[in-house]
């Protein structure tokens, strides 16, 4: 009988411990980057150099993203260094909004990415929320 306590109680101690962090399902799967919708983003905008405009056209729609519920991974096709993994965590979620914390695939450095993920379509907001990568979900 206490071995059934002592199991009951561990049990129950297990289940209440730290919560299990948030998972932003809607972000599951894999994602393309959208060049047209990204690059009509930055013709709207305005203010991006012919350079900058040119070198983010031809680096657009090469890049996939594909989260787990623990992991992001980012593809790209071609060039030098094509995949980077890493961990995420969800900080904050609201409706379709999200706010993930870890090493930031897109640009290569520590920091948090905001997201809103619409159906079959998701944007990142880039330099401080200034324009929006788009992506489009892969079947």
């Amino acid at each position: 009988m206490r071995r059934l306590f002592a199991l009951a109680l561990l049990g129950a101690s297990v289940a209440c411990g730290a919560p299990e962090p948030p998972v932003a399902t809607a972000l599951l799967g894999t994602w393309r980057s959208d060049k047209a919708a990204t690059l009509a983003e930055i013709d709207v905008i305005g203010g991006f150099s012919p350079k900058v405009r040119r070198v983010l056209g031809e680096t657009l729609g090469r890049r996939t993203l594909t989260y787990t519920a623990t992991r992001v991974t980012a593809r790209v096709e071609g060039g030098a260094r094509t995949t980077t993994s890493s961990p995420y965590r969800v900080v904050s979620s609201r409706g379709n909004r999200f706010e993930l914390e870890g090493y930031d695939v897109v640009l290569g450095e520590p920091g948090r990415t905001s997201l809103v993920v619409e159906g079959d379509r998701m944007w990142l907001w880039m330099d401080g929320g200034r324009w929006r990568e788009f992506y489009r979900r892969v079947p």
